[in-house]
């Protein structure tokens, strides 16, 4: 397994470790993501455009990136499923298990104090503003956000627009949208920052700027229903085949 999603996805036992609470119905969330082009290093990014589809129920999320690829929560095993929908393969993780053994890597890296140095690398500050400007964003009345993240390597702006009328749980929201940050020093800091945004976020425009180039995102809430989600949502589907790697 790749050892980078490895430790975004030992990020997501922070949110199935966290559901103590009960969801009375299934949401259904479809978002438009987009990035500007950009060059770093020499090296030229095209623009981007995706459209990530969110279910979740009372123990479980899936969410759909486009039509690569799916990852699913279980929050009842403890474990995280993605899907690659080209290969027709999925990959099963119990997170618990991989958190031991990064772990235990760390502690036996050899070098003193690793897994304190690397809690310190990663380490990241989040203010969350309200400006208490309003408006209405298609359908949903928002009160404008203005968030700043920092990092070792950079640092994001965003401006964030977010409605009280939404009755999902955001702090939960927030977990799944931002599972790979889950496994960061700090980011369970970030999330009670991050709770003074009332609301669901329905439009947020960002600025990251990392190693000198700078990376323009926009998000937008396309739809927001509750309904329940379909047979089938949270499982495996047939036809896939467990792959190792």
């Amino acid at each position: 397994m790749n050892p980078a999603r490895n430790l975004s996805l030992i990020g997501l036992l922070s949110i199935l470790l966290s559901l103590s609470f009960s969801i009375s119905a299934d949401y259904f969330a479809k978002h438009k993501q987009t990035q500007d082009a950009y060059e770093i290093m020499g090296r030229k990014v095209p623009a981007s455009e995706k459209t990530v589809e969110t279910w979740i129920s009372d123990s479980k999320a899936r969410m759909d990136m486009g039509n690569d690829s799916s990852i699913i929560l279980d929050g009842d095993k403890k474990t995280v499923t993605v899907l690659s929908h080209a290969s027709k393969s999925f990959m099963t993780i119990d997170l618990a298990e991989v958190k031991a053994e990064m772990n235990e890597a760390l502690s036996h890296s050899g070098v003193e104090g690793m897994p304190e140095m690397m809690q310190s690398m990663m380490k990241f500050d989040a203010q969350v503003t309200n400006t208490g400007q309003k408006k209405k964003v298609k359908q949903w009345d928002c009160v404008r956000y203005d968030v700043e993240v920092s990092l070792p390597m950079g640092s994001t702006k965003s401006e964030v627009w977010a409605s009280k009328s939404i009755e999902i749980n955001a702090n939960f929201y927030q977990k799944i949208k931002n599972f790979a940050l889950l496994s960061v020093p700090g980011f369970e800091k970030m999330l009670v920052e991050l709770a003074k945004i009332q609301g669901m976020p329905v439009l947020s425009n960002s600025e990251t700027v990392v190693m000198g180039a700078a990376l323009k995102s926009k998000e937008e809430l396309l739809e927001l229903k509750k309904k329940k989600a379909p047979a089938g949502t949270f499982a495996v589907p047939k036809g896939y085949n467990e792959s190792k790697q």
